[in-house]
Order: structure tokens, then C-alpha cells, then sequence
């Protein structure tokens, strides 16, 4: 995953403006398949689709229009637990996450075209991570399906590679969770 976040570029080594994490590398360390979580390179977002209506709550908000096309709004709560078993995602892969500090349920807006594609994908929440609260907002609009894709990575010389930094954060938040938790009982 290669990212660009104009708020970071004084953080990144000089001449750097795009940040690259392997998630598979940087997952592999925690028992975590995200080539399995992202549903490979077959995804197909009439699954994610299933994979929401099995896994929360969801009812209709209205309808509305996302780029030019008529779409049907949705809302509800995404639940972990109840997502791994409509998924194919392991229970222990549920459990590492949760383990990491991801939040167990979470609201989630879709919007939903007449063909039963996903146009918009909405989520959000906040959430503690070693006593530190953290907010995630994400919106991913999604169009053009069917058409060929033709992606370059960023020149390396303008990319910092962040895979180890994230995948040593993730197993620091991951052993402080379980410590925690050990703490707790």
C-alpha cells in the first residue's frame, strides 16, 4: 500500500513524500493473512456487500446520488465476531485484530447501486491504542468497474518504506493489549 498524506511530508525523510507498507510482510509477524482479510487479488465488492448485510445490523437511509449514479444509502453496525463467520475469516485472525486494539463493532455506511455494486463504503471510529485515543474517518468512493487498471508504483527515490516501522507498532499495541488484559483478569 503506497500512501501520500500531505500533513506527514515533514516527517518523512528528506525527499520522500510517499509512504509504502507491505501489509502481508508487515501482518505475516502477527499471524495475520491480509491477503485473506482483503479477499485477494479475485475481490469482488458485491462480496463485501454479503460480507456487511451477515455481519451487522443494516437498515436503509434514502436514497441518493454518488458521482452521477443513483444509489441506495444503508447504515448499521459491522460486528467482528458475526463478520468471521459469514467471511471465511478465521477466529483466531478476529482475535489478533481485536488483540490489537481494532474495535469490536463499528458503525459503517454503504451505498448500494441498482446493480448491486458498491458506490461509497463509509466508516469511522475512535479508539484507544496504549492509552491514546485514536479517531479513523474513511471514505472510499468506488466507480469505472470493469474497466482495465494500469497502476505505477511512485519512483522508489521519493518512497519511504515504513513496512518494519508498522509491522513493530503492531506487535508493540498487540503485547500491551495482552498485557493488559492479562492485568485485568
Amino acid at each position: 500500500m503506497y500512501m501520500r498524506f500531505g500533513f506527514l511530508a515533514g516527517m518523512l525523510p528528506a525527499g520522500k513524500s510517499w509512504m509504502r507498507i507491505d501489509l502481508q510482510k508487515a501482518g505475516k509477524g502477527l499471524g495475520i493473512d491480509f491477503n485473506q482479510l482483503m479477499g485477494g487479488a479475485t475481490h469482488n465488492p458485491t462480496s463485501s456487500l454479503d460480507l456487511l448485510r451477515s455481519s451487522g445490523d443494516f437498515s436503509e437511509v434514502g436514497k441518493e446520488t454518488i458521482d452521477g449514479v443513483d444509489t441506495t444509502h444503508y447504515h448499521g453496525i459491522v460486528d467482528l465476531q458475526k463478520a468471521s463467520g459469514a467471511s471465511g475469516l478465521s477466529s483466531a485472525t478476529i482475535q489478533r485484530l481485536l488483540a490489537m486494539g481494532a474495535p469490536s463493532q463499528y458503525p459503517m455506511d454503504v451505498w448500494v447501486d441498482d446493480a448491486g455494486l458498491i458506490r461509497r463504503f463509509m466508516s469511522s471510529y475512535d479508539q484507544s491504542f496504549g492509552g491514546k485515543s485514536v479517531s479513523l474517518e474513511m471514505t472510499m468512493d468506488m466507480s469505472d468497474y470493469g474497466t482495465p487498471v494500469d497502476v505505477t508504483a511512485p519512483p522508489s527515490d521519493e518512497v519511504f518504506d515504513a513496512t518494519e516501522l508498522a509491522a513493530q507498532g503492531a506487535q508493540s499495541q498487540s503485547s500491551a493489549t495482552t498485557t493488559t488484559s492479562t492485568i485485568t483478569r
